[in-house]
């Protein structure tokens, strides 16, 4: 009796991934048209919000995690080399460098994949110094742990990496990686002299570009750009003149926000939790914490007060604005007081 085998052969052959070069859902297990993240101070992960989201979501994964976290997946291959996926680093303290000085303050990637028959793209704007380190495994950085971050990120058609190309050669930041093949960059003017280091400085020295997100309908983003030679400030010359709006802004630097951001003495204000109905009702403390005073003069003030005791010490408190060129011992506190004067500083070198 024969025996008759059927022999099968199975040839398996990984499963094609496609690369990433979009916004991603808040565990990263997909493509979206936007996403937002906010990292707290002293958290390695953070809250998320997207296209698909109704709410804010906390992400399953630290930031930078490709498996479980929105923006670690979509810089995957930013720190890890696929031929699908080509992009542009941009940060003013670049990661590996020392001594860098630049006066933009801009920090972000644009991602595409090159492939003809593909129109993929994003643009992730972020606030992290050193962010990431192209083409090597991405950690966060341990300092920036302590501090607040943000992330946005826009899925956008190719079509627009020209328009936001122009808007930044405006604020001209400093590009410490790119490698999106010739043929692409060829085909987009600003793009091009984006990465070879032409910027056109002549006004306008503010501009604003309109952009829109891959779905249709999808949303309209207005990205606004400044000149290191405009004088204007940011929030209250540009932003609230072109929106008309009030503005809740979210920093980690700029001390000029809006018409009043300057008190006489600009104390940083680190924490407080005074309730609303105290703070509402004391017009000085209010604006204090909203980060309102007015500029106008006088530079330096005097104001009286008394300690709670009756009948208690009064004492006066002494503030100079930072415009103020007075002296602050011998120009104000002497010539009011009438008084030679002992000081204690740690740092003032003009005591007489």
């Amino acid at each position: 009796m024969e025996s008759k085998w059927i022999i099968i052969f199975l040839l398996i052959l990984p499963n094609p991934v496609t690369a990433t070069s979009q916004c991603q859902t808040h565990n990263g297990g997909g493509n979206v048209d936007w996403a937002i993240l906010y990292k707290a101070a002293g958290k390695n992960d953070g809250r998320i919000i997207t296209a698909t989201s109704v709410n804010w979501q906390q992400s399953p994964q630290p930031v930078g995690n490709r498996n479980g976290n929105s923006f670690g997946k979509a810089l995957e291959h930013v720190a890890v080399a696929d031929p699908n996926a080509k992009f542009v680093a941009y940060n003013n303290k670049p990661p590996n460098a020392v001594g860098v000085q630049t006066n933009s303050n801009s920090k972000g990637i644009l991602i595409m994949d090159p492939t003809p028959a593909t129109d993929s793209a994003a643009w992730i704007i972020h606030t992290v110094p050193g962010f990431p380190k192209a083409l090597q495994a991405y950690t966060f950085p341990a300092e920036e742990i302590a501090k607040g971050h943000l992330f946005v990120c826009l899925t956008i058609k190719e079509e627009q990496l020209d328009v936001i190309a122009h808007a930044l050669r405006i604020v001209r930041p400093l590009v410490y990686h790119h490698d999106i093949p010739a043929t692409e960059v060829n085909s987009r003017p600003n793009l091009k002299n984006l990465l070879n280091g032409d910027s056109n400085v002549l006004p306008p020295l503010t501009i604003s570009k309109g952009i829109k997100t891959a779905e249709n309908p999808g949303i309209k983003a207005i990205v606004f750009s400044k000149s290191e030679k405009s004088g204007y400030e940011m929030f209250k010359r540009v932003l609230s003149r072109k929106l008309k709006k009030d503005l809740k802004v979210w920093t980690t630097r700029d001390t000029k926000l809006k018409a009043h951001a300057l008190r006489i003495v600009r104390p940083l204000v680190y924490h407080h939790d005074i309730p609303a109905t105290e703070v509402n009702s004391r017009p000085n403390l209010k604006n204090l914490l909203n980060g309102d005073s007015s500029v106008l003069p006088p530079l330096t003030i005097s104001k009286g007060i008394k300690t709670a005791a009756s009948p208690g010490i009064k004492a006066t408190v002494f503030s100079k604005g930072e415009k103020s060129g007075y002296e602050m011992f011998k120009r104000v506190i002497s010539r009011k007081l009438m008084k030679d004067l002992k000081v204690w500083t740690t740092r003032d070198s003009k005591l007489k």
